[in-house]
């Protein structure tokens, strides 16, 4: 028992020992949990925000070092080095400037040259190709206006315009020493002036196709010609400068640096400018006085003769028919053409005027189809409106003459034009002999309105006219403008202001004066026909200078008839009043080969006709050569020889008038 209890004694022991032991240890172990605890949530966190102001305070030191150092050599650097500038050794600036001119002039310049080879061959080929692409834009401008394509015009043109601002900007691109060079040399100095050309051209071209396009099918369809001249004015006046540019630009070019196969088309092209930029300066200050005749401010009504010139008269031709027309803004509001002619005008006529007396072979009473007596078309125009009014019409704001042959040249640009009343399709080689078979032969006698045909065909020929596509209408602005310039499309106007701008620029037929010599050879057609335009007519002028120095004329006229014998018009002999005008106070010394109708020709006239005043005026005292029987009168400042040429179909005519010039020459005059 006693050893049980020690040996329980040495167990108590043993486990309190090793209880206490275990106790103790998770005591301690314990402890040494609770400080990591403490330590993890209060010292290192304490240490890291220590360790991060260290850091902050470490980067804002050497910070503050480092602007402190290089404060401090900023500052050593700008004493020392600009220092020499406030206090600079003796021509010390001299050698700076020294040295920034050779760096300028050789050293720069080389570099930019180094490089400029390379980008001269790369802008070549994009300034040509521009260049060459512009101006072949243009190739297609006129094709396109005269089809009518304004639209397509303004594309090219757009294109071109495009492709030269292009070419531009590439050689702006260039460095200061490269386009240098390129202004020196005469080829660089060429191509920049044609590219300015050429953009100034297509700018142009745009302004001038918006001017054109309501001409030629694009624009408004309603719209009166009257506003379009306006607008065509204001297109041309901003398109101006543009062109006078061109003609700059183009004048400064050396057409010998161009390639061959253009140089002569540039030499044309450029020679064209200076009309072109009249035509336009020219076109502006007329435009006012189109649009007055246009009716833009009131309504104009005008005659509008058609004289046959197979039929010759002073003014052109015999008056067979004639039209009213009233414009208003440029549009017809009304057309009269009377089926009579001008002989409906005999029965309302309240005035009876002796005749010209050569026109007294056919009627002595002056009549309208007689009134363009006058080579003065101003004067012939009066008397036509003279005649109109005293036959109970309104009065007319002008008188149009236009002669039979421009309608066949309008065929010619129009093409033919079917008349399916009269069974017959018009084209420029019928036309005549169709019109004068229907007025003259095949007219309804006891209807009697010969001129019905003609009234017929005018409509018609005006609503051709109006359909013309953009090439047939550049063909009648080009007939239109020959045919005022050849005098077969007459003009006058009452508005003095208007008929003065036709005067000035030689599109009215008068009488011009003389320093020296004159020579005009009237021909009137009176009973002879429609014959003339079968007469082939010489003439053969000399002057003889004696040695007193009188001046003595032998002019010689040669009428071949050339007519057909078998053709009812053509084989009719040909009566011809010619008067020859001279300056005033010729001498006529002898008038051969004339053929003086005979007295009991001429008609009687009424006891009531009276003397035309202004006739009477022109003519002043009329002296009848007995020799010759030639009608010497002095008209427009002239001294005129009048007398008869009479010629059968297949025969010749020669016929010759002498005279004295009314002055000497001496000679210093026959030098100049």
């Amino acid at each position: 028992i006693l050893k049980l209890v020690e040996y329980a004694n040495k167990w108590a022991i043993s486990g309190g020992m090793a209880v206490g032991k275990g106790a103790s240890f998770a005591i301690e172990q314990a402890i040494f949990i609770i400080v990591a605890v403490l330590k993890g949530l209060i010292v290192i966190p304490i240490k890291l925000i220590t360790i991060f102001f260290l850091t902050v305070y470490r980067v804002i030191s050497i910070i503050g070092t480092g602007i402190l150092f290089v404060g401090n050599a900023v500052y050593e650097g700008l004493q020392n080095y600009f220092s020499v500038f406030i206090h600079p050794p003796k021509h010390f600036y001299r050698r700076i400037f020294v040295v920034i001119i050779i760096g300028g002039t050789m050293i720069l310049p080389v570099k930019f040259l180094y490089l400029a080879p390379q980008s001269m061959r790369v802008l070549k080929g994009k300034v040509l190709g521009a260049t060459k692409e512009g101006f072949e834009s243009f190739s297609g401008v006129e094709n396109a206006i005269a089809q009518g394509g304004i639209e397509q015009a303004d594309a090219q043109l757009a294109i071109a315009s495009q492709k030269f601002s292009q070419a531009k900007e590439n050689i702006d691109s260039l460095n200061i020493f490269v386009k240098g060079i390129l202004n020196v040399l005469p080829q660089g100095q060429d191509g920049i002036h044609a590219i300015s050309a050429g953009e100034d051209l297509a700018e142009s071209g745009q302004l001038i196709s918006k001017a054109l396009g309501p001409f030629i099918g694009q624009g408004e369809d309603d719209i009166d010609i009257a506003r379009l001249v306006a607008n065509m004015k204001n297109s041309l006046s901003n398109a101006l400068p543009k062109i006078e540019s061109v003609q700059n630009h183009l004048s400064a070019i050396d057409s010998g640096n161009l390639p061959e196969e253009y140089r002569e088309k540039f030499i044309k092209s450029r020679a064209l400018l200076p009309d072109v930029i009249l035509a336009i300066k020219d076109f502006n200050s007329f435009a006012d006085s189109i649009l007055i005749i246009l009716g833009a401010q009131e309504q104009k009504r005008y005659a509008v003769l058609f004289q046959n010139n197979n039929e010759l008269r002073p003014s052109g031709g015999f008056i067979g028919s004639l039209a009213f027309i009233d414009v208003r803004n440029g549009k017809i509001e009304n057309i009269e053409i009377p089926k009579g002619g001008a002989y409906d005008f005999q029965g309302y006529l309240t005035e009876s005027v002796l005749a010209p007396k050569p026109l007294q072979i056919l009627n002595a009473r002056w009549e309208m189809q007689d009134a363009n007596w006058y080579p003065d078309w101003p004067t012939s125009a009066e008397k036509v409106a003279w005649f109109i009014e005293k036959s109970g019409h309104s009065s007319v704001d002008g008188v149009i003459a236009m002669q039979a042959t421009t309608l066949v040249k309008l065929l010619e640009a129009l093409g033919p034009i079917d008349f399916p009343e009269y069974g017959v399709i018009l084209n420029s080689e019928n036309v005549i002999d169709e019109m004068q078979k229907e007025v003259e032969l095949n007219y309804d006698k006891q209807e009697n309105q010969p001129k019905k045909y003609v009234a017929e065909l005018v409509p018609k020929v005006l609503d051709r006219i109006l359909s013309a596509n953009g090439a047939e209408l550049i063909k009648i602005l080009s007939l239109v403008k020959s045919e005022i310039q050849e005098k077969n499309l007459l003009f006058y106007f009452r508005d003095s202001s208007v008929n003065d701008q036709f005067i000035a620029r030689l599109w009215e037929p008068t009488m011009l004066s003389s320093g020296m010599d004159y020579l005009s050879v009237v021909h009137a057609n009176i009973g002879g026909g429609k014959t003339d335009g079968v007469i082939n007519q010489t003439y053969n002028y000399t002057v003889t200078i004696s040695d007193e120095g009188e001046a003595l004329v032998d002019l010689e006229i040669i009428r071949r008839h050339e007519g057909d014998p078998n053709d009812v018009f053509e084989k009719v002999n040909n009566v011809d009043y010619a008067r020859v005008y001279a300056p005033e106070g010729s001498e006529l010394i002898s008038f051969e080969g004339v053929k003086p109708p005979p007295l009991d020709m001429y008609e009687v006239a009424e006891s009531y006709f009276a003397r035309d005043f202004q006739l009477d005026q022109i003519e002043g005292k009329v002296i009848i050569d007995e020799k010759s029987g030639t009608r010497v009168t002095q008209e427009f400042g002239k001294t005129v020889f009048g007398n008869w040429l009479q010629v059968d179909a297949g025969n010749t005519l020669f016929a010759r008038v002498k005279y004295k010039l009314p002055f000497k020459v001496g000679p210093f005059d026959m030098m100049n």
